[in-house]
């Protein structure tokens, strides 16, 4: 469960991070979000399938790790 936690902590971070540092420089909130929007909107559908399942990953190791150590 810690792995979950610290891999959508550092998701946030890193994302809040790009935004930031958008109105840090003068930008404002709404076109740092629009920028942070525009760069998921050139992706083709199926490279959405392929960012799903790296984001969900993690998720699936910590899932078949609880099983593994559970066989019942």
């Amino acid at each position: 469960m810690r792995v979950i936690i610290a891999y959508f902590t550092i998701f946030i971070v890193s994302l809040s991070f790009l935004v930031i540092t958008d109105v840090v420089t003068g930008m404002q909130l709404s076109e740092a979000l629009d920028v942070l929007k525009e760069s998921f909107d050139v992706f083709a559908p199926g490279e959405y399938w392929i960012i799903g399942l790296l984001v969900l990953f993690p998720i699936l190791l910590v899932i078949a790790m609880k099983f593994k150590k559970n066989p019942n």
